[in-house]
């Protein structure tokens, strides 16, 4: 009952307008409602054809949005769990905003990239399609973050890619091993763990 409502109200639409309001508050609401109803599969694919996410992606590149990020990775991150919208964000560019994102933002926003991008390649192929984007050489480079906290999630992010043995090779090739060795001796458990 709630997909079919959610189709015929076409709420896609009408909540990406309302989250280019000039008001923080409003466009953080919402985005936790679009959190909210991406959770649905139709709702997802409306995100897809009206560009939704790459429209929301844009606000990962404006500075004076920093307080919205969190909420931006969030709806994002739910939407790359759907196989068929990962492939869409592949092939209009979005999953290399997001890999610039990842190595541009502050810890917090490094953080909230990395568990989305986790918790992503935990389904199906996805971890396949971030391959073909590249993403291994995004998780490199985070790896030397002055964050413990953002260390443990790469770390965490690279134990869940070595289960595809495309991104294995990749992670094995580019350095990531060494770099992981490199950890051994921080002082933060999480991060030796």
């Amino acid at each position: 009952e709630c997909r079919i409502a959610l189709n015929q109200a076409n709420v896609v639409g009408p909540l990406l307008e309302a989250v280019k309001s000039e008001y923080p508050v409003i466009q953080g609401l919402v985005l936790k409602v679009l959190y909210l109803v991406c959770q649905e599969e139709c709702v997802r694919v409306a995100m897809g054809e009206a560009n939704g996410l790459e429209s929301l992606l844009a606000f990962l590149k404006d500075e004076e949005m920093k307080d919205l990020h969190k909420d931006v990775i969030n709806v994002v991150g739910v939407c790359m769990l759907d196989q068929n919208q990962l492939d869409a964000m592949k092939d209009s560019g979005s999953i290399l905003a997001m890999a610039s994102y990842l190595t541009t933002a502050e810890p917090v926003g490094q953080l909230n990239a990395l568990r989305a991008i986790g918790a992503c390649c935990q389904v199906g192929d996805n971890a396949k399609i971030l391959h073909d984007s590249e993403i291994e050489t995004t998780i490199l480079s985070v790896l030397g973050s002055d964050s413990s906290e953002v260390l443990a999630q790469a770390c965490y992010t690279v134990s869940v890619l070595v289960n595809n043995p495309l991104c294995k090779e990749t992670l094995a090739k580019i350095g990531v091993i060494q770099a992981l060795m490199g950890l051994i001796g921080n002082e933060d458990e999480k991060v030796q763990e």
